[in-house]
């Protein structure tokens, strides 16, 4: 049978020093209750909030690697621009190199 613990209320306050041992007992049974379903509501709020950062990083690591890749083609694009410039100045002081001498 279920300790039937006092009655608490605003006009009337239970008090420990009124209950018996055995209602002390199932009081503080039921808070540890309360506390550890308290305790599994923040620990699954922690767990989503820990993903939803994951995501976030995930999220910012992907466009990081987004940007990484298309400042990579343009550096690819401008290397092929330069090596062209290189070759043509190698042809023009060739032709030059050749007029002069």
């Amino acid at each position: 049978m279920a300790t039937v613990l006092p009655q608490d209320t605003p006009i009337r306050r239970a008090s420990i020093g009124d209950m018996t041992l055995e209602q002390v007992l199932a009081l503080v049974e039921q808070m540890q209750e309360r506390r550890m379903r308290q305790h599994t509501l923040y620990e699954a709020a922690m767990a989503a909030k820990a993903k939803i950062k994951e995501v976030k990083d995930k999220e910012r690591f992907e466009h990081l690697l987004r940007m990484t890749e298309k400042k990579l083609k343009t550096i690819d694009t401008n290397l092929e621009s330069v090596g062209k410039y290189l070759n043509e100045l190698k042809v023009l002081e060739l032709v030059l190199g050749g007029a002069n001498g």
